[in-house]
């Protein structure tokens, strides 16, 4: 890519499907959807993962890769699974 957005979100995880880019930041659980284009940061949505789990140490991070099947975006936080429709009908 030829851009990069250092304060448009934390370290975290990623995951590609249908020309768009899951990303997951491990800090604070935001989840944000971006097209896939090398010139620029094409932001399509965010949100933040609610409720996260208490099971994790306070300190701890959200250490989880996005999976996108069927059109759905799954997202795991320890014992809480989230299921969103991303297929866009």
């Amino acid at each position: 890519m030829q851009w990069t957005e250092k304060k448009a979100l934390g370290k975290g995880a990623i995951h590609a499907a249908d020309g768009m880019l899951y990303l997951l930041e491990e800090k604070t659980g935001t989840a944000v959807l971006i097209e896939a284009d090398p010139k620029e940061w094409k932001e399509k949505g965010r949100f933040t993962l609610t409720p996260q789990t208490t099971q994790r140490n306070p300190q701890g991070k959200v250490w989880t890769h996005p999976v996108v099947r069927g059109g759905r975006l799954y997202l795991r936080d320890q014992e809480l699974l989230f299921s969103f429709d991303v297929s866009g009908k």
